[in-house]
């Protein structure tokens, strides 16, 4: 078990986890010229140029 991490079950993981998302996304919205980025819990999907979706891959990772 690690003592830095959240614990699967825990109530505060999926508001962490919202966080973070919503983060991204208004970076990838900000600094890429996307046709379509959606997202819905953990899954997303990015549509556009080859270049604006490497950009926004590069800010998720």
């Amino acid at each position: 078990m690690s003592a830095t991490e959240v614990q699967q079950g825990d109530p505060l993981g999926p508001l962490l986890f919202a966080l973070v998302l919503h983060y991204l996304v208004h970076k990838i919205r900000d600094n890429c010229k996307l046709l379509l980025h959606a997202w819905y819990v953990d899954d997303g999907t990015i549509v556009g140029d080859s270049r604006e979706v490497a950009k926004a891959l590069d800010i998720i990772r």
